[in-house]
């Protein structure tokens, strides 16, 4: 989460597109870029935690977990007026007692477009237009310069294949599962 000219075009881009998304955010970067935080939760996305600085919570002991949640929460509620519901483990690492310590879903991904490994563009592009299904979340970050060039074309592609940009909630149609979450609905 940055408040630079890629933000902007992609919620542009979102906002252009009639899309919706669920931003998974870190505390800390909410904390020094509150204005981005207001606009992505005022142009009608959802804000989900991603924690206070992005450790590995199965490798930090539980009080840091849930301090890592805790804050998170109270910035993001605090910044975007939205109730957090949902939270993304960095890197994926999940287990029984992050969860229930985290106590709300955890939402990963079905398509990882693995955008950190800096894919070329047309790599990036091809793989996130393609690959998704029906239920399908895909992850990209919005701080990969490579995803931010290539946004604009892979809504493109996506609203091409005929699929519509959900949040997470709208993607459950308001009830998302408990758990660890890596797919939604495919009707």
């Amino acid at each position: 989460l940055l408040a630079d000219e890629d933000d902007a075009l992609e919620n542009d881009v979102l906002r252009d597109n009639n899309a919706a998304a669920t931003f998974y955010m870190l505390g800390q970067e909410a904390q020094a870029y509150p204005d981005t935080v207001r606009r992505v939760a005022a142009e009608g996305h959802e804000i989900g935690n991603h924690t206070w600085n992005h450790p590995h919570l199965t490798t930090v002991p539980p009080a840091t977990v849930t301090d890592q949640i805790t804050r998170t929460n109270a910035i993001l509620r605090e910044l975007s007026g939205q109730a957090v519901a949902t939270f993304r483990p960095p890197g994926g690492m999940i287990n029984k007692e992050v969860l229930a310590l985290a106590g709300m879903p955890a939402i990963m991904w079905s398509v990882d477009t693995r955008d950190w490994e800096k894919p070329g563009d047309n790599q990036l592009r091809s793989y996130a237009i393609d690959t998704p299904e029906a239920g399908s979340i895909l992850l990209m970050h919005d701080i990969q310069e490579v995803s931010s060039r290539v946004f604009p074309d892979v809504i493109a592609g996506l609203n091409d294949r005929g699929f519509a940009m959900v949040t997470i909630d709208q993607l459950f149609d308001g009830a998302v599962p408990s758990g660890v979450v890596r797919h939604g609905p495919s009707e």
